[in-house]
């Protein structure tokens, strides 16, 4: 098979980002509704690492996609994305939804679908609807509770390559929630996010 060459540029609509989609997710074995999940929860990541309060992020994101992010294909999927927020008193679905509705981020944009649910353990479930260049790309569903003991230790973990393999730029890695799953794949271990560095 001979090998995908990597995009020219940005793709010029939500149409040709769809095709770009459609061949890594028949390259991987995987449904392309996945996929498109995967750039949605990338670009997502690099969005809220942008709120930042006394130069420490915000919103950490854990959990299955967490996993997921770093195992791609070999991961279970997940139809949530598990967000922390790092505030004893902010309201949870006011600054995840103040974070993500700002001005686009490489041409992809988040709204609000309906309203909040706030789970009876304190989680509150939030719907969002992602669009590319102004149109439709998927709909993902966020899980946004407090962060608890233990989960201000985070990790720095290569990304998707979507520059490489979507032609849209964004992180090459994110900061992540280490998680005891990382110790039961240790080739996923990244630098701590103390010492480590953004390409």
């Amino acid at each position: 098979m001979a090998a995908r060459k990597p995009p020219s540029g940005p793709p010029p609509s939500a149409g040709v980002l769809a095709r770009y989609a459609q061949a890594y997710a028949r390259e991987l074995g995987v449904a392309e509704g996945r996929v498109r999940a995967w750039v949605a929860y990338v670009i997502m990541a690099g969005v809220l690492e942008r709120n930042e309060s006394a130069g420490s992020p915000r919103f950490i994101v854990k959990g299955g996609v967490a996993l997921e992010l770093r195992l791609r294909d070999r991961a279970r999927a997940t139809k949530d994305i598990d967000i922390v927020l790092r505030d004893p008193r902010a309201d949870l679905a006011n600054s995840l939804e103040e974070a993500l509705t700002g001005e686009p981020y490489q041409g992809f944009s988040f709204r609000r679908k309906g309203q909040p649910l706030r789970l009876d353990n304190g989680v509150v479930n939030m719907e969002f609807a992602v669009t590319y260049r102004g149109q439709p790309w998927t709909s993902i569903s966020v899980d946004i509770a407090r962060a608890e003991a233990g989960e201000a230790d985070v990790e720095w973990v290569d990304a998707i390559a979507l520059t490489d393999v979507f032609g849209v730029i964004a992180r090459r890695r994110l900061l992540l929630a280490r998680r005891a799953e990382t110790a039961l794949h240790p080739e996923f271990t990244c630098v701590d996010a103390n010492s480590g560095s953004q390409s």
